[in-house]
């Protein structure tokens, strides 16, 4: 009977991994999971106990002298410090040199050993409990068991592809080990008293360079910084992540979504056809800092989900301009995708604010708590991402930054870039925003699939009242920028780096094609005294340009260049008007990642480049060789494609001539 039960719970116990291994269920060992190989364990256990000759309850009660409460709690944290330690020299291996991801908190090193051990600290209190029960689990060896396991779990939950199910087999091996080792010790303790001060001494001697190093580089930057011209103004680039142009109350939406946009336009130029130069974020983003188009900057394989690419080091960005010329430099970025330091964009600013040291990274810096966030999320109905900026933190750090400069920073012009992530899915508006009560389920990694009409409405719900949200936010920030007198001759820019998809084309999310719905976006310039108020300047214009407009608009045309033209033209009257410039947008990658768009509508169609120009809408898709051709003026949406018709076909030539052109820099 011993013998049955024990090949019964072993079984069970085994389909509860197996479970876990082939996909089944909740990966991660969810409840289903973690019942079956409970109730297993359990049966064999009790099969074990069954055995004639067992004196389990001897067994349990053995094992040498119980350590107390403190020395438990010391063996639980210093494991949780050797494990976090292990785990982020992982981190660090995958990030450099396994082709993981750059969007990795800078602070790992040391917040990931430090949070670990705080983790496991009140689990030796626990053990310290259970030890009362079962004196054997507070012996040396036993608490090594029991508190190891967690330990090497965390550690092995960050190996690259390594299932969660067996990461934990093999967790309780380790954890097995260890405790032989430690029980084989002539002093136990002495492991402990001396290894628990070694880890954290370690810990701090990772924590103080890291923090300490980006402060250091902002003075040495501020100190550096040359005289500025006199009256030199101020500059602000508001980015709008994921905000798209037909979404908008101020180019004619229907809902109310940008009501203090509207009015702080009233005063500045509204451009009808901005147009980004990249259906994603950090070649926009490069495009609007550099003058330089996506081809430009990175090669020919980049794909939007390749989270290793960066901004290329050679091409001199705004802010180096700017820093060069005496102006004080800060970012404060919530996009921490592809707009984190590790991405780029960070040059030329002194300060630059992306990953942040707050309780909530550090609290989630361990694999162990990062593997259970999804499920907590899941439990509690929270879809916000861990350290994701709002837009009421990211105005308080940019007033925050100004509130504190000393008199010599005070005395000089600044160049800020806000860039607010509201707008991104999840779309989670808060309640005093939303233009319905309808639930914008939008989970991760089939966001960008296609759903029924009703979802699709759900989720541009929320998406319009995140819109609204980052509107009133803009509001304010301008509220108090005019109390503190920091808006006064200060050129403002608010714009995006592209839109979204919300059925149109049989597509959402972005990335995934060149219509006007992902490439033209908002863009408002307001500059009392140097730009016309009440203008909207309709002539096609392209972000690849912003960075010559801001040096022609403070006055350092002359003196400083980057690539492009001022868009100052676009808002002269229209007799003075040069011809529109022709106006390129692409997408370099070979070919949609597999898995993660619906294979049965129409998705990636390799490598993209979009051509506006002669009043048309020009795509060609260089991999498939096809085409398509609309109508500017009149079919924004690209509802008929001209590019089969009698006219579209002469057109071709001509269009496919200018696009070469364009990307071989010789137009």
């Amino acid at each position: 009977m011993s013998t049955l039960l024990i090949l019964l719970g072993t079984a069970v116990a085994a389909a509860g991994l197996l479970l876990d291994v082939f996909g089944v269920g909740e990966r991660g060992l969810g409840p289903r999971q973690l019942g079956l190989a409970a109730a297993g364990f359990a049966v064999v256990l009790l099969g074990l106990a069954r055995r004639p000759g067992t004196d389990w309850r001897a067994w349990l009660r053995a094992g040498g002298p119980r350590w107390s409460l403190g020395q438990l709690v010391a063996l639980a944290a210093w494991l949780g410090l050797c494990g976090g330690l292990l785990e982020a020299g992982l981190w660090q291996v995958r990030t450099h040199w396994l082709g993981g991801g750059l969007s990795v908190h800078p602070d790992l090193p040391w917040m990931t050993p430090a949070a670990a051990g705080l983790l496991l600290a009140p689990l030796g209190a626990l053990v310290a409990a259970i030890g009362r029960l079962i004196p054997r689990a507070a012996t040396p060896g036993g608490a090594t068991a029991l508190l190891g396991t967690p330990a090497a779990y965390g550690v092995l939950l960050a190996v690259p592809r390594l299932d969660p199910g067996a990461a934990l087999a093999v967790a309780m091996g380790v954890g097995l080990h260890l405790a032989r080792g430690m029980g084989q010790r002539p002093a136990p303790w002495r492991v402990v008293r001396l290894g628990l001060p070694i880890a954290a001494l370690l810990v701090a001697a990772l924590a103080v360079p890291i923090v300490l190093r980006p402060r250091a580089a902002e003075a040495r930057a501020v100190a550096a910084l040359p005289a500025a011209p006199a009256n030199a103004p101020n500059v602000l680039l508001v980015v709008w992540d994921t905000v798209r142009k037909k979404s908008l109350s101020l180019y004619g939406y229907e809902r109310p979504t940008t009501p203090a946009l509207e009015r702080f336009a009233e005063d500045g130029v509204v451009f009808e056809h901005a147009l980004t130069t990249a259906p994603w974020t950090l070649p926009s983003h490069g495009a609007m800092f550099t003058g330089r188009r996506t081809h430009e900057l990175f090669p020919a394989d980049v794909t939007p989900l390749n989270a290793r690419v960066s901004l290329p080091a050679a091409p001199p960005t705004l802010a180096e301009v700017l820093s060069q010329h005496g102006w004080l430099t800060a970012g404060f970025v919530a996009n921490l995708i592809y707009c984190s330091s590790a991405h780029g964009l960070n040059r030329g600013f002194a300060h630059y604010e992306d990953y942040l040291i707050t309780l909530e990274w550090f609290a989630a810096s361990p694999q162990l708590v990062r593997a259970a966030l999804p499920k907590v999320r899941r439990w509690t109905g929270n879809r916000q991402a861990v350290g994701r900026k709002a837009a009421p933190a990211l105005r308080a750090a940019f007033l925050d930054w100004l509130d504190r400069r000393d008199a010599a920073a005070r005395a000089r012009p600044w160049f800020a870039f806000v860039n607010y992530f509201d707008a991104h899915d999840p779309y989670l508006p808060p309640a005093e925003h939303r233009f319905s009560d309808r639930e914008a389920n939008n989970p991760t990694p089939q966001r960008w699939m296609l759903r029924a009409p009703a979802q699709i409405a759900a989720l541009q719900d929320a998406y319009d009242g995140c819109v609204r949200w980052i509107d009133a936010e803009l509001a304010q920030l301008f509220a108090d920028l005019r109390d503190r007198g920091a808006l006064e001759d200060t050129l403002v820019i608010v714009t995006s780096d592209h839109g979204e998809h919300f059925g149109e084309h049989e597509r959402l999310g972005h990335t995934n094609s060149l219509y006007r719905e992902l490439l033209e976006v908002p863009l408002v310039i307001w500059f009392p005294g140097h730009v016309p108020a009440g203008v909207r300047a309709t002539a096609p214009v392209s972000l690849v340009d912003l960075p010559a407009t801001v040096l022609d608009l403070v006055g350092l045309a002359g003196s400083a260049s980057l690539p492009g033209r001022s868009l100052a033209p676009a808002w002269s009257p229209p007799a003075t008007q040069p011809e529109p410039a022709a106006q390129l947008a692409e997408v370099l990658i070979g070919a949609a990642p597999p898995g993660i768009w619906d294979p049965t509508i129409r998705g990636y169609r390799g490598g993209m480049q979009a051509l506006f120009a002669r009043g048309y809408h020009y795509i060609r898709y260089p991999e498939e060789g096809g085409e398509e051709l609309y109508d500017f003026a009149r079919d924004a949406n690209a509802d008929t494609d001209l590019s089969a018709t009698p006219a579209g076909r002469e057109l071709l030539p001509e269009l496919r001539a200018l696009l070469d052109r364009l990307r071989a820099g010789t137009n």
